[in-house]
């Protein structure tokens, strides 16, 4: 099975992939810490333009980085997926 670590050396996934993952999906607090983040932003009050757009601003890009992140842990469940699959094909194949 191949490890995170393999698919950052093999280029298959980039720093800021790896680092979101080790960080948010590696330790239960890490997950716990990423859904309580995610559900917080989302459920602010919205946000009116008196201020100029400023506070909406702020909200969307937090909510911007949190799909960046949430974009990182999908391509590396997925390739983990693709790579544990490849591996499991070839060591079914008959010889």
């Amino acid at each position: 099975m191949m490890q995170i670590d393999e698919l950052l050396q093999a280029k298959k996934i980039s720093r800021f992939d790896y680092l979101a993952y080790a960080i948010f999906a590696c330790t239960e607090h890490g997950r716990e810490f990423f859904n309580k983040m995610l559900m917080d932003t989302f459920m602010e009050e919205p946000q009116g333009m008196d201020a100029g757009g400023i506070e909406l601003a702020f909200i969307d890009g937090r909510r911007s980085l949190f799909r960046d992140i949430q974009r990182a842990l999908m391509t590396i469940q997925t390739k983990m997926k693709e790579i544990n699959n490849d591996y499991g094909s070839a060591e079914s194949r008959p010889t």
